[in-house]
């Protein structure tokens, strides 16, 4: 059974908690106290600097130096899924969190987490609801897991009939063994690695499930975005969902230059479609950023535009934002 006992070295922690850190100065030190401050005490921390330029690396370095349950590694800017592995590959435990740094785990995430993978030794991958909170830590919202993961036969079934998982990332506990038997996260998805890994993991019948509790306090930054920043994200995203519905169907993957090579052939309605949908898409992540910082103004615009482009995710997401506990 795991122990709620205090731990004050790393040679043995039940548990590490994986947190890639870029250019996070100001979030980062309520991140770390977060998981300093779990009912659940043995774990190790591993903090994975990918090449910050700000004060980051510092404020990692002054919290270790008073709790040792922190371990830090320093590498060149690599992006999110390289420093992720690196950061499992010096983990000293079965189990890994992920919690990014500008994040807040609440007190018995941990704790909770742990517990149902000890109950549930079916599933590989467990994770939780959150709230969404603005720069300011202000709760302005909450996620939701409109897939319904609750048990293993019911998330690898879903997988099966060829659905995308999707989870909250950050607030993921993973079995380390099923990690390394899907080789980890690929490298080659700077955005939607975790999807692709979800989907790799219940491929290889690794099961995901989602805990319907709120462990999580999610931050949404208040920068929006325009079309053109959004389209590398949207193509290689959806390069990635691509190869995992190619897989499925055992074809082999394509490339993200093929990807873009053959998105250029599209007839005219395909590409409309395609269009239609990444602007939605930007306008609806714009609008959560404009109701986190209280931009009302904007945030009416962008929803009115995003509910025009696809008015059922835009329902789901406004509903959200207005129905959250504080």
């Amino acid at each position: 059974m795991y122990q709620t006992t205090d731990f004050t070295g790393t040679n043995n922690p039940f548990v590490s908690v994986v947190i890639p850190v870029f250019n996070a100065q100001r979030f980062l030190r309520a991140a770390i106290v977060s998981v300093l401050e779990q009912s659940f005490k043995n774990f190790e921390m591993i903090l994975v600097d990918d090449g910050s330029t700000d004060e980051s690396l510092a404020i990692m370095q002054n919290l270790q130096e008073t709790d040792n349950r922190i371990r830090i590694i320093s590498q060149n800017n690599s992006g999110l899924p390289t420093a992720l592995n690196a950061g499992i590959a010096a983990s000293k435990s079965d189990l890994i969190a992920r919690m990014d740094g500008d994040d807040i785990m609440l007190p018995e995430r941990l704790e909770k987490q742990i517990r149902f993978l000890e109950q549930h030794p079916e599933v590989s991958v467990v994770s939780c609801n959150a709230y969404t909170i603005s720069t300011s830590g202000r709760r302005v919202g909450k996620t939701e897991d409109f897939l319904n993961l609750r048990t293993a036969k019911v998330s690898l079934e879903f997988a099966r009939n060829g659905g995308i998982i999707w989870c909250l990332h950050p607030g993921a506990l993973i079995r380390k063994n099923a990690l390394t038997a899907v080789g980890g996260y690929d490298e080659r998805w700077k955005v939607g690695e975790d999807v692709d890994l979800w989907n790799r993991l219940a491929d290889h019948q690794f099961a995901i499930v989602v805990m319907p509790e709120f462990l999580m306090e999610y931050r949404i930054h208040g920068k929006t975005i325009t079309n053109k920043s959004f389209a590398g994200s949207w193509n290689l995203f959806n390069c990635m969902i691509l190869n995992i519905e190619r897989r499925r169907n055992n074809q082999p993957e394509v490339s993200y230059e093929d990807y873009l090579k053959t998105k250029r052939t599209w007839n005219l309605y395909r590409k409309i479609k395609d269009k239609r949908k990444q602007l939605g898409a930007m306008l609806t992540r714009n609008a959560e950023c404009n109701h986190a910082e209280g931009n009302m103004f904007n945030f009416v615009m962008n929803t009115l535009g995003s509910f025009a482009l696809r008015p059922r995710i835009t329902y789901r997401t406004i509903k959200n934002l207005s129905n959250h506990k504080h």
